[in-house]
């Protein structure tokens, strides 16, 4: 919505996302003609990294004195989505040669939703609310985007 307020993309046709939903590229459907709204599929990206240096960051400036140090150990990069729509056409700063393969999931929701595919050994931060709160901040977010 606060797109839509600075008048980016004012053609973006998507009503907001929940988390686990997603809008794939039609180009996906090249090699997955089967695919329809409302089947699931598993996305891989590369995650972790970016979470490792969102968890440095916060252990050096954001978490209180005297709390433990977030750690992050396993991470999946592979999580489940729910197709909500197929677009035509990409949207958004994404490369030419990869946007047949451009899926669109909500950055506000998309980190308090992958932290349910952490590895069970990296609980050590899954329950830290105020590490969660961090990962959930769109000014945040958007830092990262």
């Amino acid at each position: 919505m606060r797109e839509q307020e600075i008048k980016l993309a004012p053609d973006y046709p998507y009503p907001p996302l929940e988390a686990g939903e997603c809008i794939i590229n039609s180009g996906i459907l090249v090699n997955n003609p089967d695919l329809k709204i409302g089947d699931t599929i598993n996305i891989e990206f590369g995650l972790k990294q970016l979470i490792k240096t969102m968890s440095v960051y916060f252990n050096n400036y954001v978490k209180e004195p005297g709390a433990l140090t977030v750690r992050v150990n396993n991470f999946s990069d592979s999580v489940p989505c729910v197709i909500k729509e197929i677009m035509g056409e990409p949207y958004g700063k994404y490369l030419t040669s990869r946007e047949e393969f451009q899926v669109i999931m909500e950055f506000n929701e998309l980190f308090p939703y992958v932290l349910d595919y952490v590895d069970d050994d990296a609980d050590i931060w899954h329950d830290r609310q105020d590490f969660l709160d961090y990962l959930s901040t769109p000014q945040i977010l958007e830092q990262y985007a």
